[in-house]
């Protein structure tokens, strides 16, 4: 009696595992689900970003067309004139220690800007005892532009430059002689634009680190008799640029 019962029990026990396991097997199999795989995003394209200068230590910056910064009787101005120009950033530490990045493009072949430091003279010329100037600076290694002083008499009346580096500009005016004066051997241009006269000294030879006799360079042209005795309103030292992504470094500079 004893023996049919534990046979009766082993026979419920192997019932039950026969019903459980493919319950088992069922709940599993209901359970575990196929993941939906996501759909890829369409890709955003950046947005058109303006060109970042160098990181350069500087005490004051700024990107808008003719923002000026002003100090020790010198005034700086980025001075973004011409048509169709691109980007340019002016920074500056002193007067003598600033600069641009600049993104120009070619474009119609005009001058699209002028960054400069500027200091003010308002003396005809025979009341100038001296005026005279150093410069170093810096400068990319392509592009259409020069490095000038721009100097103006009588208002805007006549305009005197002295380019000490040219890299594939022309001056305007025709050629019309080589001279050499305050320092240096230029070729000397003369021509007319809707201010006034224009006389340009190119030197013949580029320079990153300058001296040119200021005076000297002005009295040639009135003995010339190009013009008599003017006033001279301001001198300017900068960068003169028709094409060009790079940037400008003034390293040094007196005016004395």
């Amino acid at each position: 009696m004893k023996k049919n019962i534990i046979m009766l029990i082993l026979f419920g026990f192997l019932i039950f595992i026969f019903l459980a396991i493919p319950a088992f097997a069922r709940r599993r199999t209901t359970s575990t689900s196929t993941p939906t795989p996501a759909t890829a995003a369409t890709p955003t394209p950046p947005a058109a970003a303006t060109p970042t200068p160098p990181a350069t230590t500087t005490t004051w910056s700024s990107d808008a067309q003719f923002a000026t910064w002003s100090g020790d009787g010198y005034e700086i101005c980025n001075n973004i004139w011409g048509t169709g120009a691109g980007y340019q950033n002016l920074w500056v530490n002193t007067y003598y220690n600033w600069g641009i990045y600049c993104d120009h493009p070619y474009g119609d072949g005009n001058v699209k800007s002028y960054p400069s430091c500027r200091k003010a003279i308002n003396l005809r010329i025979s009341a100038i005892s001296q005026l005279k100037s150093d410069a170093t600076f810096v400068v990319p290694g392509s592009g259409t532009w020069n490095v000038s002083y721009d100097i103006w008499g009588e208002g805007m009346s006549y305009e005197i430059m002295i380019w000490m580096y040219n890299n594939n500009q022309y001056p305007l005016g025709t050629y019309q002689t080589n001279v050499t004066v305050g320092g240096n051997n230029f070729n000397v241009y003369k021509g007319t634009s809707k201010n006034g006269l224009v006389v340009s000294f190119l030197r013949t030879t580029n320079t990153t680190s300058s001296y040119v006799n200021i005076l000297d360079v002005l009295n040639w042209a009135k003995n010339m008799g190009w013009y008599g005795d003017i006033t001279i309103r301001q001198v300017e030292f900068g960068f003169e640029v028709i094409q060009c992504t790079g940037e400008f470094k003034t390293r040094a500079y007196t005016l004395y």
